[in-house]
């Protein structure tokens, strides 16, 4: 039962991240996630400026530094994912 959470439709996913967010846990780690997400977006964000001027200044650093910063931003959006993932994964398996 490790992929419970994965099994479910999408209707019943957003059910279950609602009820993982009422617990006393899931309270104290929405704010985190949301804060990962903002940080994701802008990275993003950031990485796409950064790219537009490298390629208009021809500039291989910038390129490179955009590159960087768009692992970077992909790193949190993954990690978010799967932190919400296990954690309303294990909800579950608990809350039968």
């Amino acid at each position: 039962m490790k992929n419970k959470y994965q099994r479910l439709n999408k209707e019943d996913r957003k059910k279950a991240r609602d009820r993982f967010y009422r617990t006393p846990f899931g309270k104290e780690l929405k704010p985190r996630l949301q804060r990962i997400l903002i940080i994701g977006i802008l990275l993003l964000i950031y990485a796409s400026y950064l790219l537009i001027d490298a390629i208009f200044k021809k500039s291989i650093w910038g390129a490179l530094a955009a590159t960087a910063i768009y692992l970077f931003a992909l790193f949190f959006l993954i990690g978010r994912h799967k932190i919400i993932v296990r954690d309303v994964n294990d909800f579950l398996i608990k809350r039968k």
